[in-house]
């Protein structure tokens, strides 16, 4: 069964480097500068992460630091529970469980809470993490793109 399957993308991956090759040649792209959009071509997917499935911070403490990270494979949302007593609680959760009745139901032991919940990568970190990360990955995204026009 893999043998035509793997027959059809190695023709369509011929098929593109002719397709790749000929329109290079028609407008003057020298084999230095089709290396360097390729590379630069994988590169901008290997930052903007293409693909991958969210990730959120997983940890259960009373300090607010927390480096251990999960990879949310069926959820698409990340949870961070305040319980009263300072106990704050990390982690990946589906977004249809993010309302007080269900949280209620999933976390029997903690009788008073308040939550929020967010879908974007290690947004359910502390302040000083969420403020640095998005500046980071723009200044990352920023110099990647300017590599890229080079």
């Amino acid at each position: 069964m893999c043998g035509p399957i793997k027959y059809t993308i190695l023709l369509r991956a011929h098929v593109s480097l002719q397709l790749l090759t000929v329109v290079s040649a028609y407008i003057g792209i020298t084999l230095k500068m089709k290396a360097s959009l390729g590379t630069g071509l994988v590169f901008c997917f290997a930052i903007f992460s293409l693909g991958s499935a969210l990730r959120c911070y997983r940890c259960t403490n009373y300090s607010g630091k927390c480096t251990n990270v999960q990879d949310c494979s069926y959820e698409d949302a990340c949870l961070q529970l305040f319980e009263r007593g300072g106990k704050i609680i990390r982690q990946c959760i589906r977004h249809t469980d993010c309302e007080n009745a269900r949280l209620s139901q999933m976390f029997p032991a903690v009788s008073s809470f308040s939550f929020s919940c967010c879908s974007n990568n290690l947004c359910n970190g502390s302040p000083a993490t969420m403020i640095s990360k998005p500046l980071l990955g723009t200044l990352a995204s920023l110099l990647v793109f300017w590599w890229c026009l080079l």
